[in-house]
């Protein structure tokens, strides 16, 4: 028994087929096939069945399968710790958005790459449909985002290799800029908002959820809506108009931070249990260095 034969059998559980498992492996199929046929000589059991849906686990297969995993990542994190204690590279693959990495600190960063200065560091733009087809593919290790259960939950819950993990939970607040007569209010109501010219994020998950939380009525005007964060929050500081967000992702807003726009406690609508968190897939558990630099992201919150 040897690793490669482990990390075989699991690419055939990844990918359901032989073919595929070799082709993402660069064997060739029948090389595939005898590794994984030694390996079932060796234990005296067979690992695998044909069907016409695909290659299935037998129920033997399934307890070697589970062990193999464990194995390959305590493998895997072994490499790691090498690569962390020697200060060699390795990089980490990381999908959001605009608009939720203005959650982090970017102390978290720097804080990080000052302690691993080689560990390379890929941050992704995209929807929250990206994210997750970016980490049920393996593309990405995990993925930042916004996750509002009014609207995400039940697709989420589809998704069951799929695991959400919360760092910080958040309130809704209004966002002015500094001389927009609101201003110098203490707090708002949802009234009182939905009273004003409004500046929309052009997002899906935002938009049904001011449509079925927030504007059930229909009531917002918006004055100009883009999918650009940056435009929304220039518009804010122009005084086009005003915008609601989360507290967490203000705190380190560059148009927050030099006083061009201005949050705004929001009263009596703070009930959705929205938080800022990481989603990661289960068949691609987290690397010891992706756990690290997500400790980092915690602490500078």
């Amino acid at each position: 028994m040897n690793i490669q034969q482990l990390e075989h059998i699991i690419e055939v559980v990844k990918s359901g087929s032989i073919t595929e498992a070799a082709y993402n492996s660069h064997v060739t199929q029948a090389a595939l096939s005898k590794s994984i046929h030694n390996l079932e000589l060796e234990l005296g059991i067979k690992i695998f069945t044909r069907s016409r849906v695909g290659t299935i686990p037998t129920e033997d297969g399934k307890k070697v399968i589970k062990k193999a995993f464990e194995i390959i990542q305590k493998v895997q994190e072994l490499k790691e710790e090498v690569m962390l204690d020697f200060d060699q590279s390795y990089s980490i693959k990381i999908s959001s958005s605009p608009t939720v990495f203005l959650a982090t600190n970017p102390l978290s960063l720097s804080a990080f790459k000052e302690k691993y200065p080689n560990v390379k560091l890929s941050i992704q733009d995209r929807t929250i449909e990206g994210i997750f087809s970016d980490i049920r593919s393996g593309e990405r290790d995990f993925g930042l985002i916004i996750y509002i259960p009014a609207v995400m939950e039940e697709r989420l819950n589809e998704m069951e290799d799929l695991v959400y993990e919360p760092i910080v939970e958040g309130k809704l607040v209004v966002c002015v800029g500094k001389n927009n007569k609101l201003a110098f209010s203490q707090y708002l109501t949802i009234e009182e908002v939905l009273d004003e010219p409004f500046v929309l994020i052009e997002d899906a998950d935002w938009i049904q959820f001011l449509n079925t939380c927030i504007d059930k009525e229909g009531k917002l005007e918006v004055a100009i809506s883009s999918n650009d964060n940056l435009i929304a929050k220039k518009a804010i500081s122009e005084g086009i108009g005003i915008n609601l967000g989360f507290d967490f992702n203000q705190k380190y807003d560059p148009y927050m931070t030099s006083g061009k726009n201005i949050v705004i406690p929001l009263i009596n609508c703070n009930d959705h249990h929205i938080s800022f968190g990481y989603v990661y897939s289960k068949k691609y558990p987290l690397s010891n260095t992706a756990s690290e630099l997500l400790n980092f992201i915690k602490m500078k919150l």
